[in-house]
């Protein structure tokens, strides 16, 4: 475990990413300068890259010499780049296109799974622009106009021989596209008055019929579509106050498995898929809280509570029990890992100009 001092303010959460030398987990953060650095699973700072602006919030290694070396996919509001495991940014990049608006959201996208990537970006009015591994901008998407921001990346499922890209904005439309950007019959579908703020589920099934996207609104509304554009369950959630706030709260691990999160005034509460309380925590300020969850099985749950105002993380078990006698202190999310062979959580958080790992014991 270990503490590491940086030169300036952290911007933004600690990325764990692998090493694919020893499999080791190290982290990427942002200062704000906007320099991009990696620090080694000892807490060494291996290097810092200037980016000449601020990452948007995803980032994904990428093996792009089909060599089994893992390089990093990240974006800043206006370029595109690939920077491998020792700083260095891989030739032909950055990718610069004249993007209308900043980029908000990047996504990754490997159709047969042979590493011959697409690179997908919406900007802030919801235009997606697709391009190919070598930086081409492909046909149907040069851009692929929206008119509204996106709740998250845009990203892919195959179902069978067909592809659809999905792209949920935050008005309650429900895009799915097939690869050249023409829409799916039955798409878009529009939800009137339905606000989504969280990112959205993926039940697979066989075929388009039973393979279901899942969103939940920001006012508790549950809805279940299918990729034939068909609406296939609904339900509506206790609204107690005008100003109670859900969210869907996807498995940070593999994305297996959800639950939901309401806050009403200063109560956090965490409710499983049928609806029923798991636990609720009282916190000191009305400040929307970034609730996190982290399925590892084997009965290890784990929920991480960050809330900015009061720059703490409080980290829970399914029961609601404190995995920490304290709060963390932390300004950012935390990405959160668990060792099977050693039963430890390990955490790695940001504050201040600090990069943190801890780890706790499983109860």
């Amino acid at each position: 475990m270990y503490k590491t001092t940086m030169d300036n303010t952290l911007i933004s959460k600690p990325f764990s990413v692998k090493n694919h030398n020893d499999k080791s987990r190290e982290v990427l953060v942002q200062d704000k300068d906007n320099h991009l650095c990696l620090i080694s699973a000892q807490g060494k700072k291996l290097w810092s890259l200037p980016m000449g602006g601020e990452l948007v919030k995803e980032i994904y290694q990428v093996d792009m010499l089909n060599n089994g070396k893992l390089q990093y996919l990240v974006t800043t509001k206006q370029k595109i780049y690939v920077i491998d495991r020792l700083g260095r940014i891989l030739s032909n990049f950055p990718i610069t296109y004249n993007f209308n608006q900043p980029i908000e959201h990047l996504g990754l996208i490997d159709y047969d799974k042979t590493l011959t990537y697409r690179f997908c970006v919406s900007d802030l009015q919801g235009n997606i622009y697709l391009f190919s591994k070598d930086g081409k901008i492909l046909s149907g998407w040069q851009p692929n106009r929206l008119l509204y921001p996106l709740v998250q990346s845009p990203f892919h499922i195959r179902i069978g021989t067909q592809d659809c890209i999905i792209a949920i904005q935050r008005n309650g439309v429900i895009n799915a596209f097939k690869r050249n950007g023409e829409p799916y019959i039955g798409f878009p579908m529009t939800f009137k008055d339905t606000n989504i703020f969280s990112p959205v589920y993926i039940q697979y099934g066989t075929l388009l019929s039973n393979t279901l996207l899942i969103f939940l609104s920001s006012k508790g509304d549950l809805i279940k579509v299918n990729l034939l554009g068909q609406v296939v369950g609904r339900e509506s959630f206790v609204r107690d106050e005008s100003e109670t706030y859900y969210q869907l709260c996807i498995d940070e691990v593999d994305k297996q498995d959800w639950v939901i999160a309401r806050q009403t005034n200063q109560l956090i509460s965490v409710l499983g898929k049928n609806g029923k309380t798991l636990f609720e925590k009282e916190y000191s300020n009305n400040s929307n809280k970034i609730v996190q969850y982290f399925n590892f099985g084997t009965n290890v749950e784990i929920f991480a509570v960050t809330d900015k105002e009061a720059k703490k993380t409080y980290l829970y078990y399914l029961n609601g029990d404190s995995i920490s006698e304290k709060p963390l202190d932390s300004e950012h999310e935390v990405s959160i890992i668990y060792s099977d062979l050693y039963e430890k959580i390990i955490v790695q958080k940001c504050f201040k100009n600090e990069v943190q790992q801890l780890s706790f014991l499983r109860n």
